[in-house]
């Protein structure tokens, strides 16, 4: 696990570097009926793993920003392009991997809470909130 993940990240990492997330797709193969549209860019997009990390636009928006304040203006990729990308930063850059793991940690639990939020609780956040929270942890634990 890369350092400095906060704790109740960890869980939502590893459940979607398994690919187990309770997207649309999976709850509609158990029977369980929902709308199928992706509610955070409400496109009729049905949500699926590979659209909710980073089809989506609202998604990819929290990943990229940051991305560009630190200087990888990259074109964002598929799910697992992002993880192959992101481990190798991790595995060859100390200090800016540690960043980018932590920055994908986040970005990967604010989706999935943001996600829940909206589908089962109907509120929301912009995902310029939803960053500015993604900044705040950072700074946190910077200190």
């Amino acid at each position: 696990m890369v350092k400095g993940i906060m704790p109740k990240h960890h869980f939502i990492l590893w459940m979607a570097l398994q690919m187990r997330p309770n997207t649309v797709d999976r709850l509609l193969k158990w029977g369980i009926r929902v709308p199928e549209e992706c509610v955070l860019c409400s496109s009729t997009a049905m949500e699926t793993h590979s659209h909710l990390y980073f089809d989506c636009q609202y998604s990819r928006a929290i990943w990229q920003k940051p991305l560009i304040w630190m200087g990888c203006n990259r074109q964002i990729g598929s799910w697992l392009n992002e993880v192959e990308w992101v481990s190798k930063q991790v595995r060859h850059k100390k200090v800016i991997g540690d960043i980018l793991g932590t920055l994908f940690s986040a970005t990967t639990y604010h989706v999935w809470i943001e996600r829940k939020n909206q589908r089962f609780q109907q509120s929301s956040r912009t995902s310029e909130e939803r960053l500015k929270e993604i900044a705040c942890q950072i700074f946190i634990l910077a200190q």
